[in-house]
């Protein structure tokens, strides 16, 4: 009864919301969803009143509404700065990348609802510059880096989220994308891309494709417009290119060029930050 009153609140627009984000709801919230990562696994029912929901049904509902609560709420920008206020924000970065039981891999993806709902519509000052200020990109990635427990399918699911993420920040700040170059993100991309093309498991194989395409709708973030640099006319700025060793660089123009050697030919990828 108290979450479905609470998320009746929630939709009752800006100033009911206002004054729940007063009163820590938001961050109240955000603390027990990463809480709910540890939750131990509900064992199959057996027997029971015929009138009671099973124990995973239960919870199931107790998820889909936590998230819409929060989902509601983040869709204004009084709660993201109260996350950031709390200090409660990079739970969600944590979060979003981080290993937990599959019987609660639905609680991550809650958590990435609500990142991408804070990407649409909270992104202040104020809280680009605390996820900045804690390094919440340089978590992130090395969450994903140093995991031995994730699989490859597991980490690309991981980077779309904060693919999505950083698409949404780069039309209010260019600060998250330098972010993520600065903390290596771009270096771990190519060990990502090397150790799924090298995998033989037709599941790295599928979560390479996806990658491939993240990395590509890369090259439309950021405010400065895309160009091929010192091309000639009628040359082809994509091709392939003969060469025997995987090369990240970061020059004056912040142009980054990632060549990636496969098993068939070499990819380049030029993004502009």
């Amino acid at each position: 009864m108290l979450l479905t009153t609470i998320n009746l609140l929630a939709s009752s627009g800006q100033k009911t919301v206002d004054c729940m984000t007063t009163m820590s709801v938001p961050s109240t919230l955000v603390k027990c969803l990463y809480l709910f990562f540890d939750l131990p696994h509900v064992p199959e029912a057996v027997g029971g009143a015929q009138n009671e929901l099973p124990l995973a049904e239960r919870r199931g509902l107790l998820q889909k509404v936590f998230v819409q609560i929060l989902v509601k709420l983040c869709s204004f920008v009084s709660p993201a700065e109260e996350l950031a206020q709390k200090d409660d924000l990079q739970l969600l970065f944590s979060a979003i990348t981080s290993w937990c039981p599959p019987y609660n891999l639905p609680w991550r993806k809650s958590a990435g609802e609500v990142l991408m709902t804070i990407s649409r519509h909270g992104l202040s000052v104020n809280v680009v510059k605390y996820i900045h200020e804690k390094e919440c990109l340089s978590t992130c990635v090395q969450n994903m880096q140093q995991s031995d427990d994730l699989s490859p399918l597991e980490i690309v699911e991981m980077f779309a989220g904060l693919s999505c993420f950083l698409k949404d920040s780069s039309d209010v700040s260019q600060t998250l994308l330098d972010d993520f170059r600065i903390w290596q993100g771009y270096n771990f991309l190519c060990d990502l891309l090397l150790r799924l093309e090298q995998a033989k498991e037709a599941e790295s194989k599928d979560a390479l494709k996806d990658l491939v395409n993240l990395i590509t709708s890369l090259t439309t973030y950021g405010v400065s417009e895309l160009k091929p640099a010192g091309v000639t006319t009628g040359a082809h700025p994509f091709c392939c290119l003969d060469l025997q060793y995987l090369s990240l660089l970061a020059k004056g123009t912040q142009e980054i060029i990632v060549l990636l050697k496969t098993k068939n030919t070499w990819l380049c990828w030029l993004w502009r930050l």
